[in-house]
């Protein structure tokens, strides 16, 4: 059975790895990601008319993924997290996402698109979409991302292919209070350079996102992803 915790206590626990700091905004080293099977998120997802619903991110297993490179068109595989996503009242999942952690960050190789419980769509990555860079999280510090996307529909034929720029931002700890309690959080800024499209996410150490928002170019917030409940993973992949 998986273990529920106390998760408006987790800021608090591990002092030194979750207070603010004092040291001109470097922020501690500590997993913002932390991927094993059994982790379960149920996140309160407001879209921008105000309409709520429960979203419920899970992995559920390891998986050695088997997929074309989008770039290369050859064969690649990795030994993947398989994150599942579903509103909280469906049985069918809207999505399966398949994650690896690098030294550089935890990225993202490969996704499938549901809809109706039916795959509708496969998206892959070269070499990767990264989705949480590593360390240290010092407050100004940026980074760029390139990749190529390739989707494909059921029957594995390609249907499109783009190249994707990002630009990731570290903005510093600031302390947010969601459904799930209050965080000492690193707040992360994730602009796409090819439609201007902003989003900010705020991590906790040892706990992930605990809350996401859409930016919008008048600086009010068209849509929002706030962490309800959390439940600790239980293994890890093995090497």
């Amino acid at each position: 059975m998986r273990r529920l915790l106390p998760i408006a206590l987790l800021a608090a626990c591990e002092g030194a790895e979750r207070s603010p700091q004092d040291d001109g905004g470097a922020a501690p080293e500590c997993d913002l990601f932390p991927l094993a099977v059994g982790a379960r998120w149920t996140y309160r997802d407001t879209n921008s008319d105000g309409e709520e619903r429960d979203l419920v991110k899970a992995i559920d297993r390891c998986e050695v993924s088997v997929f074309d490179d989008c770039l290369t068109g050859v064969e690649r595989s990795a030994k993947t997290y398989v994150q599942s996503s579903s509103e909280a009242d469906e049985v069918d999942d809207s999505g399966l996402t398949f994650l690896v952690p690098l030294p550089e960050g935890v990225v993202r190789v490969r996704q499938e698109v549901r809809r109706d419980g039916a795959l509708d769509q496969v998206q892959t990555y070269s070499p990767y979409f990264m989705r949480v860079m590593t360390g240290p999280y010092e407050t100004g510090r940026s980074e760029s991302f390139t990749h190529d996307r390739c989707e494909y529909d059921p029957a594995g034929t390609l249907t499109s292919h783009e190249v994707r720029h990002y630009r990731h931002e570290i903005l510093g700890e600031e302390e947010v209070t969601v459904p799930a309690g209050t965080f000492a959080a690193i707040a992360i800024e994730r602009t796409d350079l090819d439609d201007g499209d902003v989003k900010r996410y705020w991590f906790a150490c040892g706990v992930g996102k605990v809350l996401e928002r859409k930016m919008l170019e008048d600086g009010s917030v068209g849509g929002s992803e706030e962490l309800a409940a959390y439940e600790e993973g239980q293994s890890r992949c093995e090497d």
